[in-house]
């Protein structure tokens, strides 16, 4: 969701994903944690987009596709070893993925 701060629906612990930080490439912003990434991670990415913005997965880098997510399972949350997890559910192949998105992953 983008909104202004006056109206924003943010959770008090998501980072402000207004300002991109300028030390990253491409204004990415630096994730909380480095080995992982959490829902708050993908949240603080997610809001700098347009709220109606499709999501699609981008994968293999050595041989790029891009996948729809499945929107009948979106997201699964389980607890693995004392560990909540989430999964996006993979729905179909879109195709190749394009030049421009391979481009601002760094592919």
């Amino acid at each position: 969701m983008v909104a202004s701060e006056s109206t924003s629906q943010r959770h008090p612990s998501t980072p402000d994903a207004s300002t991109p930080d300028a030390s990253t490439p491409n204004g990415r912003r630096t994730p909380v944690h480095l080995d992982r990434v959490t829902v708050t991670d993908l949240l603080h990415e997610l809001e700098a987009g347009q709220p109606d913005a499709e999501v699609r997965l981008a994968q293999q880098p050595a041989w790029p596709f891009e996948d729809a997510i499945d929107p009948g399972t979106a997201a699964v949350q389980v607890d693995l070893d004392a560990t909540s997890v989430v999964n996006l559910g993979q729905g179909a192949q879109l195709g190749y993925l394009p030049e421009p998105v391979r481009h601002q992953l760094g592919w």
